[in-house]
């Protein structure tokens, strides 16, 4: 095999691995309905799937789409540059309904991506977040996501 395709499968391996995790979870957590891997489809679900390496549905509608990536080369974090052909596939999917939700999985870091989302759990609304002074890194990712995604930061 060669290396790229021994690297692919590896980053199959991954994504097994994460499809497991939540397949162990559905046999204990009662608000689990069902888990699919590499979905093409949701039962009763009219909408295309955009984000379909695990799609975990939960018995109150929610959905969870996770797009699992195993590393970034030499182990540096995610970017937006490095993630420039999943964001529309996250768009699409965060914008196809309110019920849907995604998570990125890695074995390396998303950096200050991460910052950014735990940036936004930690204020109530984005006027607070804009107000606080430490925040301009921060800001600029969110400007530039907005950017890319032809969207205001509100949403």
């Amino acid at each position: 095999m060669s290396r790229q395709g021994a690297k692919s499968d590896q980053g199959d391996d991954y994504q097994r691995f994460i499809a497991l995790h939540w397949m162990i979870r559905l046999i204990s957590d009662d608000e689990i309905e069902y888990v699919q891997a590499q979905s093409t489809g949701l039962p009763g679900v009219d909408e295309k799937i955009t984000v379909d390496d695990i799609v975990v549905c939960y018995n109150d509608g929610q959905r969870r789409h996770i797009q699992a990536k195993k590393n970034q080369p030499k182990n540096r974090y995610w970017n937006l540059t490095d993630l420039k052909d999943e964001l529309p596939k996250i768009q699409a999917q965060l914008e196809s309904s309110p019920q849907a939700f995604v998570e990125l999985c890695s074995q390396t870091s998303f950096g200050d991506l991460k910052s950014l989302f735990d940036s936004g759990r930690e204020y109530p609304d984005l006027a607070a977040f804009n107000n606080h002074g430490d925040n301009k890194k921060l800001q600029n990712l969110l400007n530039q996501l907005a950017e890319k995604w032809n969207r205001s930061q509100e949403l």
